[in-house]
């Protein structure tokens, strides 16, 4: 499968490492090593002489064509592509800036205009120097569909961040289970479904779980033939972007 680059895989792989350190008392750290392998990703050497080392194989939860093709349209999809890179790009640096998007233009060049203004926006209010922890609330965007509320929030020198809330899809819980399974099958098949100490992370890319969900996926996972050493799902969403073990629990 595609590989993940840029903001997404940084963003996959800041929720991933934590939370698998937390579940088994690890200290994994740093960037993997990511080498042409058709079992896994990414490789972190082990903490110790002693131990092994972290095999990740990731694959994004399975959809169908028409939710590729509104994936397009989803609200952090567009904020990362117009707002986050673009920022990133252009050396923001002591500044926290926290995005909330209301709605986004039907028409694909009126978003890219929403982003173009939002743009020139947020790098206006940059200029104005801020102190650690102090806030300015900027005037809300609004043209037709799209509006958002933009915060800039002061940071140490040399630090920044963007968090970028929207309404993202939801599924079903047992659609969304029925995913998870589906992107585990596959993978499985392409990799002979012998047993490995590779951990499979599945990315929700195009929705968010929650609680319910994650109890489903959890249930379906139980009565799967599972060749990984654990199953792990991971969303990028905001609020509440999160990663859990699935699998074995």
């Amino acid at each position: 499968m595609a590989e993940l680059t840029g903001l997404a895989r940084r963003t996959f792989l800041d929720l991933f490492l934590p939370a698998y350190n937390r579940a088994h008392g690890a200290t994994y750290a740093g960037e993997p090593q990511e080498v042409a392998h058709e079992e896994w990703d990414y490789c972190w050497a082990g903490p110790t002489r002693r131990s092994p080392r972290l095999l990740v194989q990731h694959t994004r939860a399975a959809s169908d064509e028409v939710e590729e093709r509104a994936k397009r349209a989803l609200a952090g999809d567009w904020a990362y592509s117009q707002i986050h890179e673009p920022l990133l790009a252009e050396g923001m640096n002591g500044f926290k800036l926290i995005l909330a998007l209301r709605g986004l233009p039907k028409d694909k060049s009126d978003r890219a205009a929403m982003g173009v203004a939002l743009r020139q926006m947020i790098l206006r209010g940059l200029a104005v120097p801020l102190a650690v922890g102090e806030r300015c609330q900027l005037p809300t965007f609004s043209r037709g569909d799209g509006v958002a509320e933009i915060t800039l929030e002061g940071q140490e020198p040399e630090q920044s961040e963007i968090s970028v809330t929207g309404p993202p899809f939801h599924y079903d819980a047992h659609l969304i289970a029925s995913r998870a399974i589906a992107a585990l099958r596959k993978k499985q098949l392409r990799l002979g479904g012998m047993p490995t100490e590779v951990v499979l992370a599945i990315f929700f890319d195009l929705t968010s779980y929650e609680d319910a969900d994650l109890d489903k996926m959890r249930a379906a996972f139980q009565s799967e033939r599972i060749a990984f050493r654990e199953v792990w799902v991971v969303s990028p969403w905001q609020p509440g972007a999160r990663a859990d073990r699935a699998w074995p629990v």
